[in-house]
């Protein structure tokens, strides 16, 4: 097994043939941008089946609506066939979400040319946290009905 020596050519890596290269059925997230940490997450939510179901069937009016934009993320990869695909729509609603940029969840050096204080880990747990919390929010909101109640059969209790 050798690693694969990746050049860019005249439009960057997007003529480079991932294709060629990814055996699998499975699609990939592109793994070039400042928050390609989150991309594991997005995977994992992915491949939880009960979960991709009812995050595709939510549907809203709101612009900035994380469940709409990974419903578009899980669409996109569901027809990638081992392609590449990119969560920027993902990352601009996240943007857009005053408690989101509050907490630092992003590098938003990609808008603002500045990188977070905060260190990776934390990040990745609140990131973890504050997703699923938005997911189980909106949906609630949604025709599609509770998150908690659709994966797990039962209805969340907050004292």
């Amino acid at each position: 097994l050798r690693p694969l020596r990746i050049h860019a050519g005249r439009y960057g890596i997007d003529d480079f043939p991932f294709s060629s290269f990814n055996s699998t059925r499975f699609p990939a997230l592109e793994n070039s941008g400042p928050n390609s940490w989150c991309n594991s997450l997005l995977q994992a939510l992915y491949l939880i089946r009960p979960l991709r179901a009812h995050i595709v069937n939510h549907m809203c009016n709101r612009e900035a609506c994380l469940c709409c934009e990974l419903a578009n993320l899980f669409v996109m990869l569901t027809h990638a066939q081992g392609r590449n695909v990119h969560a920027t729509n993902f990352f601009r609603a996240l943007r857009q979400l005053p408690e989101a940029v509050a907490l630092e969840l992003i590098d938003p050096s990609e808008a603002h040319g500045g990188a977070t204080r905060l260190k990776l880990l934390p990040r990745i747990f609140k990131f973890v946290t504050y997703v699923l919390d938005q997911l189980n929010k909106e949906s609630k909101a949604s025709p599609s009905g509770d998150l908690i109640d659709a994966m797990f059969g039962f209805e969340e209790v907050v004292q």
